[in-house]
């Protein structure tokens, strides 16, 4: 958590050099090699008692975990934005430091 203590936004970056973006539409992510736009900067909400953050994209939504398979075959889930009425764990994100 100390990571985020004075983070106002952040970029997320794969392994493979990719950042996460937001796409204009209500739910949509994708990937960019390019981390320069605002919609690679997701705003940091930090939950102190949880030990967890949320992140919000520059269109207001939430970044949000589903069961929805990423693609078909593949082990990971898909990662959406959404609008909640209240914060909940799918949009609740432990941080954990990896690599620098």
């Amino acid at each position: 958590m100390e990571i985020f203590k004075q983070a106002e936004t952040v970029r997320l970056r794969r392994y493979h050099d990719k950042y996460l973006l937001a796409d204009e539409d209500e739910n949509s992510v994708n990937q960019d090699r390019e981390g320069r736009s605002m919609s690679a900067r997701w705003k940091v909400e930090t939950v102190e008692e949880a030990n967890v953050i949320c992140l919000k994209s520059c269109f207001s939504k939430y970044l949000t975990a589903s069961n929805m398979p990423m693609l078909l075959g593949m082990a990971g889930k898909r990662v959406t934005k959404k609008l909640p009425r209240r914060l909940e764990s799918s949009t609740e994100w432990e941080p954990i430091r990896e690599g620098v």
